[in-house]
This record gives structure tokens, sequence and C-alpha cells, in this order.
């Protein structure tokens, strides 16, 4: 039996989402990668020019091109009410819509250094100074973030 799965996963790349509730639903840990999917932070209003070997042109391609921009922009805007009411960040929308569904236990994502680490999810875990994070509602009772060289976010439950 296989104790965890790894599937992209985020707002608009829902393609893996069957299967990953198959896998919760029997028993194995899920981690979403990509659930800023490159462009869910909101930082990009305007279809951006990447640099050569950057890999937001190539993974990410299809969300910085039309029509896909241009359809992410639209839920970008729904996004920023959500943030706007919830004194949060676009990230941390995107991020908690990923956590919020019962069969994703784990999200991972990138970020430049660990103080956007604590931004990013500090509203949605409440993380203190030592870099442990507590949650506040939902179904994790007692996640950690933890930043590793390479700027992926680990969001562990302690309860799986």
């Amino acid at each position: 039996m296989l104790d965890i799965v790894q599937y992209p996963y985020n707002m608009v790349n829902r393609t893996k989402e069957d299967v990953l509730k198959y896998y919760a639903s029997q028993g194995c840990g899920t981690m979403g990668y990509g659930s800023l999917g490159g462009i869910l932070t909101g930082q990009f209003r305007e279809v951006p020019t990447f640099g050569h070997g950057d890999m937001r042109a190539s993974f990410y391609g299809p969300m910085f091109t039309e029509p896909g921009f241009s359809q992410i922009q639209a839920l970008l805007k729904v996004m920023d009410g959500i943030a706007e009411t919830h004194k949060a960040t676009v990230a941390q929308v995107a991020i908690n819509w990923a956590l919020a569904h019962d069969y994703m236990h784990t999200v991972l994502t990138g970020v430049g250094n660990a103080a956007e680490a604590e931004r990013t999810v500090r509203r949605r875990l409440g993380a203190n100074r030592s870099g442990e994070a507590r949650a506040g509602r939902g179904h994790f009772q007692d996640p950690h973030l933890q930043l590793r060289k390479g700027g992926q976010i680990y969001v562990f439950p302690s309860n799986r």
C-alpha cells in the first residue's frame, strides 16, 4: 500500500482531483504541488515575459498564454474580493481553497524566502515566530510549517 501520493492541484488545474479523492478514501496521504500554479498569487496582472530557463514559461505555460491568462484574471478578481473580506492575500486564498478539501492533506508551493513562506501561510495557520503553525479552522488539528532549501512550503498535519 502507498503511504502518500503527490499530484498537481490548484484552482485552475484539477485534472487529478478524482485520483486524489480515491487515494485519500483508501487511507493514503495526499500532497498537491503547484497550489499557486505560478499565477494564483495575484502577482501577474499582465502577461509576463519570462527569462530564458524560467520554469513558469514551460511548466505553467497555458496559464500565461491566452485564452487561459484572461480566464484566470477573471478568477483573480473574485479572489481579490475574498482576500479583502478576510484580510488575507490572494495566495492565502488559493492555499486555503486547496486545503479546504478533505482529500488534500498537504500542499507544496514555491516561495522566494522564509519571510514570504510565513506570510503565505500565516492567515490560514497562524504561524508563530518559531516557525510552527497552528490551525485555526478546518480539518487540520496541528499542522507544522517547514521551509526547506529550494523554497517549498510543506504543511504537515500531525494527525496523519
